[in-house]
């Protein structure tokens, strides 16, 4: 879909050795890259849509493993509905992942691509995301 919108946007397949525009078919290889376009940011569409998957998958989960943030009460889940050990390491690992791909996303916002591009990326993942689940 991005070699589509790079090439609807006005972009250009360049060679890198001539500086000449590459015609024909598709942008890959070696020596080859788009110029100009709007390129969609995979990395926020990546990024997004692993997270909104992941958290999905756990989202019935985290009431048990954090239960004081969950539930305001002073009353605790009753031993029976706690979870096992394997499940929680999986679960709490999945959350820990998932905070590194926040903060990857967080650094490729501030450092990459142009609002736009990323706006766009954004969209695709969560349109995606929506669609299909």
């Amino acid at each position: 879909i991005s070699q589509y919108v790079l090439t609807a946007s006005g972009g250009k397949c360049m060679d890198y050795a001539t500086g000449i525009a590459h015609e024909g078919g598709e942008c890959r290889g070696p020596g080859l890259y788009f110029a100009d376009g709007h390129d969609v940011s995979g990395h926020v569409f990546l990024l997004t849509y692993a997270s909104l998957l992941l958290l999905t998958v756990i989202s019935r989960s985290l009431p048990f493993l954090y239960n004081s943030i969950f539930h305001r009460s002073s009353k605790n889940i009753s031993p029976d509905r706690l979870l096992s050990i394997p499940h929680t390491v999986v679960t709490s690992l999945i959350v820990v992942l998932t905070l590194l791909w926040e903060w990857m996303l967080m650094m490729t916002c501030l450092y990459f691509h142009t609002p736009l591009e990323k706006l766009t990326g954004f969209a695709f993942a969560t349109l995606g995301f929506y669609l299909i689940g």
